[in-house]
């Protein structure tokens, strides 16, 4: 997972936004760095064995949501909203 990491980290980010402040991009970014993580790393790998069924054929991924989520549309009736109609 380590080396995984690292490869990611080597990645150019290339649709980055202009931030219009670099020292609190900085501040940003360190806060990030020191906050626990979002998702497990246990969760990665058993994302990664799903995908790999896709991969082979024995699974299908079925991708939904908003290309461009609005964050003031982040409530539990449009969640709920959007997850009836899977």
């Amino acid at each position: 997972m380590d080396d995984l990491l690292q490869r990611v980290r080597r990645c150019e980010a290339l649709q980055q936004p202009e931030w219009g402040d670099p020292s609190r991009l900085r501040d940003v970014q360190a806060y990030l760095r020191g906050s626990p993580a979002l998702i497990r790393a246990g969760d990665i790998l058993a994302l990664r064995a799903t995908l790999a069924r896709v991969a082979r054929g024995e699974a299908l991924v079925v991708q939904c949501g908003d290309c461009a989520e609005d964050m003031d549309d982040h409530h539990a009736e449009n969640v709920a909203r959007k997850a009836a109609v899977l």
